[in-house]
Order: C-alpha cells, then structure tokens, then sequence
C-alpha cells in the first residue's frame, strides 16, 4: 500500500490539518479525548512553523542571490571600464598598472592595424532605454575577433540634435575590452537619436581611425 502521507511539505500539512481539526471535531464518535490529538496537534504546527521559516529563507537566499549577481554586472561593467582607461592612459606606468592587478600588456608595434582597419559598429535597440552596441574588425567583419595589438574599443556618443562632424562634438562613454557594451539611458531622452563613432585603443595606448558614424533610437 502506498504511503498516504505526500511528498510535498505543503500538501502534507494541509492533509494533516484536515485530520486534526477532523478529530477534534469529532472527539467522542472516534472515541478520542482531546490529550489524545494535542501532540499531533503540536507536532504538526511545528512543523508548520518550521516549513514557513525554511520558504521564506530561500526566498530571501534568491533574493540575495539576483542581486548579488546584478551588482556583479555593473561592477564589472565599471571595472573594465576602469581597466580600459588605465591601459590606455599613457601616463600611468606598468609599476603602477601592476600595482593594481591589472595585466601589464606587451608594447608590440601595430601600426598597419591602426592605419588600415577600425571598429564597424552596430546598435540593438530592443530593450527599453537601452543600447545595446556591439563591434566588428572592418578588416574581418565576419569575426568578433580584435586585430593582433588592439586591446579594446573606445565608444563616444551624442544625444540628440544633428550628427556631429568629428568625435569633438560627442562624449565618451566608454573604453571597453569586449563587445558588446551595454549603455542605459535616463527616461527623458527615450525617442532620442544617439550617434555614436568608435575607434580601436592599441595594447600600447595608442588609439585608432575612427570608425564610420552610426545611430540609433532610444527606444521610451
């Protein structure tokens, strides 16, 4: 015979709560006294006890776990952000680059990938005020590969207005390590063009030809 007991916490207690209020219901046609049910009674709203405390800890250890893995996101995001300036600012030294755990890259000459290719860039725009901007070599575009000696992409931008003439017009949001770069926007530029150009910063600092200007709509 199968055991009439379930399997899950929460339809067993709910079984359990229909036989105890049964019994007390009932206490002289089963030939009960109510000192007879009080301990299954007690057991079971231990028990009771015991299983809502459990759910609402891994409710809470989920919880805790989302946000501990989305603030990794943007730490992250902000760190290589970090890296990226530091290896590209010439002025700090790999002594100091060291210093902070951040890898100290080989300073190999490239000049031909910094003549003859740049970043061709490309935007998702499916997500609420957000841009999603990924980047291809011009000279491999069918390759998420960077060019022998490039260490990372350089993202400027403008918001709004007519298209910039040179990268002078626009901000810098980012020197990121790899594609794709996620950019969020604030409520009041949703419908807003955005108009972004790009350029491939060399292992030694060095920087670029900037790449074709390109756009795209905050979607609000």
């Amino acid at each position: 015979m199968a055991d009439y007991i379930p399997d899950g916490d929460a339809e067993a207690i709910a079984e359990g709560r229909v036989r105890v209020n049964y019994a007390l219901a009932h206490l002289a046609e089963l030939k009960l006294k109510s000192d007879d049910v009080a301990p299954l009674e007690t057991a079971l709203d231990e028990f009771e006890a015991a299983f809502n405390e459990k759910v609402a800890l891994q409710a809470q250890a989920e919880a805790g776990v989302k946000n501990s893995d989305t603030k990794r996101v943007d730490w992250e995001r902000r760190d290589r952000a970090f890296n990226g300036r530091m290896q590209a600012e010439l002025a700090v030294t790999d002594e100091q680059r060291a210093a902070m755990l951040l890898k100290v890259r080989d300073k190999v000459p490239t000049e031909a990938a910094l003549i003859e290719t740049h970043p061709v860039g490309q935007v998702d725009t499916s997500q609420k005020l957000r841009h999603v901007i990924s980047w291809r070599d011009s000279g491999t575009p069918n390759s998420k590969a960077r060019p022998d000696g490039v260490w990372g992409c350089e993202i400027y931008y403008k918001i709004g207005g007519n298209a910039p003439v040179d990268h002078k017009e626009c901000q810098q949001a980012a020197m990121d390590r790899s594609s794709p770069y996620l950019f969020e926007f604030e409520g009041e530029n949703a419908n807003k063009t955005v108009w972004y150009l790009l350029r491939w910063i060399m292992n030694s600092g060095e920087k670029g030809a900037w790449s074709p200007l390109f756009s795209a709509t905050i979607t609000g």
